[in-house]
């Protein structure tokens, strides 16, 4: 191979180098909010514009771990991103919501947290992510 071929391929990939970005995530997290006996905790997680984007969300115990039971997720018509999800805890040491998005930011998603009794008959007052 020739020296100049060499330099170019070798500059080309310099440039592609310093023009990758990692993709960053944003991290929201609602209140906590104490579950009372008979009830579990229900986190919503909205896309508001439908953009592609990737969603996470976990209840989160009074110690810091996962503490999710269920997860529902609905898509769009085309079914390629996710438009709501939502995860459950029955766990009485359940109290928050942890939600990350990535290849999107903070504005793009909506978060809330609710106590509900275990047939989601009754829900209380919603608890906004922040």
């Amino acid at each position: 191979m020739k020296t100049a071929t060499m330099r170019a391929m070798i500059g080309g990939a310099a440039l592609l180098m310093v023009g990758a970005k990692d993709v960053e995530a944003a991290t929201l997290r609602t209140p906590p909010l104490q579950p009372g006996a008979g009830q579990k905790l229900v986190c919503t997680v909205v896309n508001v514009d439908a953009k592609s984007l990737q969603m996470r969300a976990e209840i989160v115990d009074r110690f810091g771990d996962n503490a999710t039971d269920f997860v529902r997720t609905d898509w769009n018509a085309a079914e390629t991103t996710v438009i709501t999800l939502r995860v459950e805890s029955s766990n009485p040491n359940a109290r928050s919501c942890r939600i990350t998005v990535t290849g999107g930011r903070k504005a793009d998603i909506s978060g809330s947290l609710q106590a509900c009794s275990l047939d989601e008959t009754t829900c209380g007052n919603a608890v906004v992510a922040r």
